[in-house]
């Protein structure tokens, strides 16, 4: 009789990273849009979450 249990711990493991994948996303983008606005020369504002920039003098 074969077992399927190599084929539930795939579909765990793989349930496991989408998961992983779901928690992360809005972290990694949320550094990505901060980390080019710094690069740009702005300032990241965390309360509006957006790129704010000085007007030229």
């Amino acid at each position: 009789m074969k077992t399927n249990q190599p084929r539930l711990i795939i579909l765990a493991i793989g349930l496991l990273i989408i998961l992983a994948g779901i928690w992360a996303y809005p972290k990694i983008d949320q550094f990505l849009k901060s980390d080019s606005c710094l690069d740009k020369g702005g300032s990241w504002n965390d309360e509006k979450k957006a790129c704010e920039f000085e007007p030229k003098k």
